[in-house]
């Protein structure tokens, strides 16, 4: 059992702790592979060799809606955080007004809600863009050979 502050923490308190942490990791995993993407079409697009200018040639609209998708991976997850601070800011007001209770987030269902289906879309947002990236690239690697 894990001590905290010289008491031991409940099991329900270190679930919340690991979920905190998973919660942190998959956005910053969620972040580099948004970003990676970006530089790998950025890359295609600057590219001036003879295999990228084939690949650009047939496939600029997808790369360019692909970078789009990731750029908008990076702006969900700026609204996660966005959409997070006012909960956090909706809870601190509460507890200025009554020291005494003991609010939950869910309790403020609107900032609550935008910030769990933010923290979802990113997720599901980013695999879309990964697999058209993959498929464009299979595709075109196929026909290369």
């Amino acid at each position: 059992m894990r001590v905290v502050g010289g008491r031991p923490m409940s099991l329900k308190e270190q679930v919340y702790q690991q979920l905190d942490w998973l919660t942190d990791r998959l956005s910053t995993q969620v972040r580099t592979l948004a970003l990676g993407t970006l530089v790998l079409v950025w890359g295609v697009l600057s590219g001036d060799k003879d295999s990228n200018a084939l690949i650009v040639a047939q496939r600029k609209w997808h790369l360019m809606g692909i970078g789009g998708v990731s750029v908008l991976v990076l702006m969900l997850d700026y609204l996660q955080y966005v959409a997070a601070y006012f909960n956090a800011q909706g809870m601190r007001a509460r507890l200025d007004k009554d020291p005494a209770s003991t609010p939950k987030f869910k309790d403020l269902p609107t900032s609550f809600n935008l910030m769990m289906g933010f923290f979802w879309l990113k997720q599901v947002v980013l695999c879309g863009a990964v697999i058209w990236l993959m498929a464009v690239l299979g595709n075109w690697l196929w026909e290369y050979r």
